[in-house]
């Protein structure tokens, strides 16, 4: 089964933990809003967060 956390929520949870300073984390999720792409996309894309940490970060948000 595929679990999928929308944009709005990765971003506030990103938000919370810091990990990507704030004025970046807005651009990149204006980008993916914009461009009517997964936010998660954009990310790694642009190089802010690494596929493991990333894959981590929507474990724990899932409950996983």
């Amino acid at each position: 089964m595929l679990h999928r956390i929308d944009n709005a929520q990765l971003k506030s949870f990103l938000e919370d933990i810091k990990k990507i300073p704030s004025a970046i984390l807005e651009q990149a999720y204006r980008e993916a809003e914009k461009n009517k792409t997964p936010f998660r996309n954009v990310l790694l894309a642009q190089k802010l967060i690494s596929e493991d940490d990333l894959r981590q970060l929507e474990a724990y948000i899932l409950g996983i």
